[in-house]
């Protein structure tokens, strides 16, 4: 009995230890997504530009306030502290500034094929991915 009453209690601190260490943690938040804003469609717009890590390519269901930075002028993002996964950088040039996307305000992102549509990227955990984006049209 004192046997297996040993072996519970090693193998508890055990798995206790492994818990307290950040490098077993699956879903820690040390990720960043950084690159350019480029101009693109918004080139003679301004505004604070909104830059976000979304879980959607639904411009209605992005949050733009988690998970982002602002930048005063076009330039680089650097968005910190995420989990690995699948994003999709979402830009939003706030040309009222009330933090929403309004009728009539450029919005951009991560385009791969330029079908106008927005496309995830990967985002390994603990890692730095470099994506430059670019303002796609008004909403």
């Amino acid at each position: 009995m004192k046997a297996v009453i040993r072996i519970f209690i090693t193998i508890s601190i055990s798995a206790w230890l492994a818990c307290q260490n950040p490098d077993t943690l699956v879903d820690k938040t040390d990720g960043t997504l950084t690159g350019n804003v480029l101009p693109g469609e918004a080139a003679n717009a301004s505004g604070p530009i909104f830059v976000v890590a979304s879980y959607t390519n639904e411009l209605e269901e992005v949050n733009w306030q988690s998970q982002s930075t602002v930048l005063t002028r076009f330039g680089t993002y650097e968005i910190k502290e995420l989990a690995g996964g699948k994003y999709y950088i979402v830009a939003l040039l706030d040309a009222n500034r009330n933090e929403t996307l309004d009728s009539g305000e450029y919005w951009g992102g991560h385009d791969a094929n330029g079908d106008g549509r927005l496309d995830y990227v990967m985002l390994a955990g603990g890692k730095r991915l470099v994506q430059d984006i670019s303002f796609i049209g008004r909403y």
